[in-house]
């Protein structure tokens, strides 16, 4: 019904339903809706909106750890949105906001492929464009995270630590729940690097709570995995294996690249003991 209507109209059902379609784990619909509705504002000229589906797309691929996926909705994105900065372009020019998220998305398809250099210079880059106008956003702070990350992955933790801090204090700033989730396990993440596990456990228990209320289910799992890791290293095996297991549900639903791990890491922990 939504493919049978106006192009205004699925562009609009496509910007309402993401964060749905995202947090509940519908990631098959979620991409299949963005693709058919890319195609769809490519047919009608509306280069700007395809952009935007190009790039939700690669939201889909970047969770499900297809860097090569990643990389092409990238590519497309940019393509489209300069198409809207050619002369007599009817509809809405791609701006700050779309150029910094492009080079966010680009940042993070490098950071799969474990090219941290290259995801560090896009996301220095995504966030130099951002900067001017677009501080105090979501945008600029998925690019600050991505930073931290591919900074942790380089070692780099002290500066890590520094970026993650700065994307939580802005998520408090713009009151946003699910980054403040996030950007809090992330921090449990680099403090598990650190083997730092007793600050690991207290972090993956506020980001869960969290997470919770905002029911992200792919966050709720990684929080999940977090909390196995921090108790494992406390030697608290049982609990540890008890949120192994709840994470492998979830990554189980989502089609999540992280299962196999969680069931190796299920098996490293060995059968449950008791209580």
């Amino acid at each position: 019904r939504f493919l049978a209507g106006p192009n205004w109209r699925l562009q609009t059902i496509c910007d309402a339903l993401h964060v749905f379609l995202e947090f509940t784990g519908h990631w098959d619909e979620w991409l299949s809706l963005n693709e058919k509705a890319e195609e769809r504002a490519v047919h009608e000229g509306d280069f700007f909106e395809a952009g935007w589906r190009a790039l939700q797309a690669g939201r889909v691929h970047r969770l499900r750890h297809n860097a090569s996926a990643v990389l092409a909705c990238a590519d497309h994105a940019r393509e489209y949105w300069a198409r809207t900065k050619s002369p007599g372009y009817p509809g809405t020019q791609a701006g700050a906001r779309e150029e910094g998220d492009m080079h966010t998305l680009r940042g993070k398809g490098h950071a799969l492929r474990r090219e941290y250099a290259r995801a560090i210079t896009c996301f220095e880059m995504a966030l130099s464009i951002l900067t001017p106008n677009h501080r105090a956003s979501r945008d600029y702070t998925s690019a600050l995270n991505g930073l931290a990350d591919a900074e942790r992955h380089s070692g780099n933790f002290q500066r890590a630590d520094k970026l993650y801090l700065e994307a939580l204090s802005i998520a408090k700033q713009i009151d946003s729940t699910n980054d403040i989730a996030a950007y809090t396990g992330n921090l449990a993440a680099l403090a598990i690097d650190r083997k730092d596990f007793a600050l690991a456990e207290s972090l993956a228990r506020q980001a869960l709570e969290l997470a919770r209320k905002v029911g992200r289910q792919e966050s709720i799992a990684a929080d999940y995995r977090r909390l196995c890791e921090a108790l494992a290293g406390q030697g608290r095996l049982n609990e540890a294996r008890e949120n192994a297991v709840r994470a492998e549900e979830i990554y189980e639903r989502l089609g999540s690249s992280y299962l196999p791990y969680l069931q190796l890491s299920r098996l490293l922990l060995g059968p449950s003991t008791g209580s």
